[in-house]
């Protein structure tokens, strides 16, 4: 295929706003998904809107705007919440170029880069015995209810 042809599929595609692009996944999100996935994908596409503006058109997004969005929740919410949001828009982006008439480019794969590591907090850790099983510290019987 030579260049004039490339160019000629690409603007002869219709392609969409990055809001409509949204919407429509939304749209499809809300009739198969539990409500808390549904809000998880509404984060990642407000997230997605706060960095891309939802007028310009979806096959205009590069990987420096969509790095920034997952740097901005990184900073904000954390490494999860990050790779969530990761996860939700690559798999708008899959299901935007299968469902959608778009010509969305193969290059804007929000699953390329590598997950940001996991942040590892400190959890309630149960002593152990010598037996090897755990054991609840005995209630404190001096106080008086």
């Amino acid at each position: 295929m030579s260049a004039d042809e490339t160019l000629w599929r690409e603007q002869s595609t219709p392609t969409l706003t990055a809001l409509e692009w949204a919407n429509a996944h939304l749209d499809f999100a809300r009739q198969r998904f539990v409500p808390k996935v549904y809000e998880a994908k509404q984060l990642a596409f407000m997230r997605l809107l706060e960095v891309f503006p939802g007028d310009r058109q979806v096959n205009e997004l590069r990987m420096p705007q969509a790095m920034a969005i997952m740097q901005s929740v990184a900073t904000q919410r954390g490494n999860g919440p990050a790779n969530t949001a990761r996860k939700h828009l690559s798999s708008a982006w899959a299901w935007g170029t299968k469902y959608l008439t778009c010509s969305c480019p193969e290059t804007i794969r929000f699953r390329w880069w590598t997950a940001f590591p996991p942040t590892n907090t400190p959890g309630a850790c149960l002593p152990k015995k010598s037996s090897g099983k755990y054991s609840i510290p005995p209630k404190d019987r001096t106080k008086s209810f």
